[in-house]
């Protein structure tokens, strides 16, 4: 993954943070641990493939969708 990449999942990941409202609440949802999520959203983690495909089914978005601009 490049930076573009990174960035596009940092933003889209926390547009639909922000759409479910908390970090628990979205943890629960996609299936992951509340504290990666915490680690995700303070830029400590970046959002992996497969973590990204478990986001993406979680909200119905199509694959790769989370690495777009």
């Amino acid at each position: 993954m490049n930076e573009n990449s990174n960035f596009a999942a940092l933003r889209n990941f926390k547009a639909l943070l922000k759409e479910v409202g908390n970090t628990k609440d979205f943890a629960k949802k996609v299936g992951i641990h509340l504290t990666y999520v915490s680690l995700i959203t303070r830029e400590k983690r970046k959002i992996g493939p497969v973590i990204a495909a478990k986001i993406e089914t979680a909200f119905n978005k199509p694959p790769g969708w989370i690495y777009k601009l």
